[in-house]
């Protein structure tokens, strides 16, 4: 039975003499075909390591939150072993990713193991 996932950004500009967003930012609501659902606890050491994808057979969305106080993640798709750095997670921010069928995501800590929550929701 199909699920919905509900998607909702907003941007705002404090400062002077910024142009507009072009476009508005609207919620999105995506069809996924089934409701498989991982939400786990990651702790991402100072090595490259693969996210584990639990019982999600078909990836689709993931949601990464680092809730450390003070240390980053470097995060990216694994490409021939190593990581190609994609993003860096700076302390208390998320990022949210669509993800490709196959795609293995890999990240490494800053300089101390970080907590991040890692939810994938599969499409």
């Amino acid at each position: 039975m199909p699920g919905t996932l509900t998607l909702t950004a907003s941007a705002e500009r404090e400062f002077d003499n910024s142009p507009r967003l072009p476009i508005e930012l609207e919620q999105l609501e995506i069809v996924l075909t089934n409701q498989q659902l991982s939400l786990e606890e990651w702790i991402v050491g100072t090595s490259e390591e693969d996210m584990t994808v639990g019982d999600v057979a078909n990836q689709g969305y993931l949601i990464l939150v680092n809730v450390d106080p003070t240390n980053t993640v470097e995060w990216g798709p694994k490409s021939g072993g190593s990581m190609v750095g994609l993003g860096t997670l700076y302390p208390k921010r998320w990022a949210i990713i669509e993800l490709k069928a196959g795609v293995v995501i890999r990240a490494v800590a800053s300089v101390a193991p970080v907590k991040l929550y890692k939810v994938l929701f599969g499409n």
